[in-house]
C-alpha cells in the first residue's frame, strides 16, 4: 500500500489555484490514501479545506488537527466542526474521534491531534509566547486588562497544555488497546512530536526554551510503552508543527518522522510504502 504524508500545508496561506495544486499534486500520486497530520487551516475555514480536499482526491484521508487549526475558535467548537463533516464526507477520517484504520494483519493507522504538554525543556524559564496563547479561545483569559496582551498566567497555560496533551495520549492508548497483537506496522499520526529527538529546528534539536511549547512527552512515553509490548510491530509516527524536518530513531522498532514546511508552499512530504 502506497500513502501519501503531508504537515503544516496551511491552506490558508495560498490562493484558490494554489489549493488545487496541492490537491493535483496528490492525485497525479495514484497513492491508496493521504495523510494529514494538521495545520490545515484555520478554525474558520479547517472544515473548509477538508471539503476540498476530500472532494478532490476522491481517496481516504485520514487527517488530525494541529494548532494552527484552532486559531479563531475553541477546541470544542472546532473539533465538533471537523467531527460533523466527517459524517457527512465518507472519505474523511478524523483520527482524533475515530476508531483505529485497519487493513488487514499489515497496518493500522492511529493518532490524534496532540498538544505540547511543557514536561521537557525548561518550561517555567522559557519566555517563549506562542500565537496559540492569544488567538485560541480557550487559552485567552476571561478578563483582560486594557492595553494589557491577553494571556493567562503561566501555570494555567500549562494545565491547559497538559490536559490537550493527556487526552491525546489516552485517545492513542485506547486505539492501540483495540488492536490485535499480530498487526505488523502501525503508523501513528500526529502534529506535536513526541520525543526531544524529534523536535528539530532548523536542522536542530529543540532547546530547553522551545521544547515546553513544541513537544508532547506525555505521548511519547506512552508510545515507548508500546513499542516494547509490541517489539514485532513497526511503530512510524508521522509529526509535524516544528516546520522543519528530520527522522529520529527512537527504538529498534520507532520510528519518528518530523516534516518540514514553509508558509505559502504546500506539500506532500513523502509517499510511504507499505509492504
Amino acid at each position: 500500500m502506497r500513502l501519501a504524508w503531508a504537515t503544516d500545508v496551511h491552506l490558508n496561506f495560498v490562493d484558490e489555484r494554489g489549493v488545487d495544486a496541492f490537491i493535483g499534486a496528490v492525485q497525479k500520486l495514484g497513492v491508496a490514501a493521504l495523510i494529514l497530520s494538521g495545520d490545515i487551516g484555520e478554525a474558520e475555514n479547517a472544515d473548509y479545506f477538508l471539503t476540498r480536499i476530500g472532494d478532490g482526491v476522491a481517496i481516504p484521508t485520514y487527517f488530525v488537527l494541529g494548532n494552527h487549526d484552532f486559531y479563531g475558535g475553541t477546541f470544542k467548537e472546532t473539533r465538533h466542526k471537523v467531527k460533523r463533516l466527517t459524517a457527512e464526507k465518507p472519505n474523511l477520517f478524523y483520527l482524533s474521534a475515530s476508531d483505529p484504520i485497519v487493513s488487514g494483519v499489515d497496518l493500522a493507522i492511529v493518532g490524534h491531534d496532540g498538544w505540547a504538554d511543557g514536561r521537557l525543556g525548561d518550561y517555567d524559564e522559557s519566555d517563549l509566547v506562542l500565537n496559540d496563547y492569544v488567538l485560541i479561545t480557550d487559552f485567552r483569559p476571561i478578563k483582560v486588562t486594557e492595553g494589557s496582551l491577553p494571556l493567562r498566567p503561566k501555570s494555567e497555560r500549562l494545565k491547559l497544555m497538559q490536559a490537550q496533551a493527556d487526552e491525546a495520549a489516552r485517545h492513542l492508548e485506547w486505539q492501540f488497546s483495540v488492536l490485535a497483537a499480530s498487526t505488523k506496522h502501525i503508523v501513528v499520526v500526529t502534529h506535536v512530536p513526541p520525543f526531544r529527538e524529534a523536535c528539530w529546528h532548523n536542522g536542530r534539536i529543540s532547546d530547553d526554551r522551545s521544547l515546553p511549547h513544541f513537544a508532547n512527552k506525555v505521548v511519547g512515553d506512552m508510545l515507548l510503552r508500546e513499542a516494547e509490548r509490541r517489539a514485532d510491530c513497526q511503530l512510524t509516527v508521522l509529526c509535524g508543527h516544528t516546520h522543519s524536518g528530520g527522522e529520529a530513531r527512537i527504538t529498534d522498532n520507532l520510528t519518528v518522522i518530523t516534516g518540514g514546511a514553509e508558509y505559502g508552499k504546500p506539500k506532500i512530504q513523502r509517499v510511504i510504502e507499505i509492504s
